[in-house]
């Protein structure tokens, strides 16, 4: 990687890899250096929120938050990203934006074609 300290995927890799060894922080910091390298990189930026989120216990930081809404601006319909959202405003207890978020979802899944009976069901749980 530090041959090639510049390349995202890398540092990606790196992260799976600590990831793989329960080395949460350092595979966040691999994250992080990814993402600082091609924020516009959608799976990097996702990973990255993901990983910190549930690092941070399920709670919304401001950089995960921003991470998320990036995410959301150049992808509105990303459902990783509306349910992380969600999943964070409810532990926050910010129920409305929580329901805002999760109705978003519930729209996005249902434009799909084919049966998501399933999907929506959990939405309710």
């Amino acid at each position: 990687v530090y041959r090639h300290a510049d390349d995202p995927d890398r540092w990606m890799r790196l992260s799976e890899l600590f990831l793989s060894l329960e080395a949460t922080p350092s595979a966040i910091e691999a994250l992080s250096r990814a993402y600082r390298l091609s924020p516009e990189n959608e799976e990097i930026a996702t990973s990255y929120a993901q990983i910190s989120f549930f690092a941070n216990e399920g709670r919304l930081d401001a950089n995960i938050r921003r991470v998320l809404q990036d995410v959301l601006v150049d992808n509105p319909q990303h459902e990783g990203a509306q349910m992380l959202m969600a999943m964070g405003e409810a532990r926050s207890s910010n129920f409305d934006e929580a329901q805002g978020w999760i109705s978003r979802l519930r729209n996005s899944i249902a434009a799909k074609p084919g049966d998501h009976s399933r999907a929506l069901a959990s939405l309710d749980e």
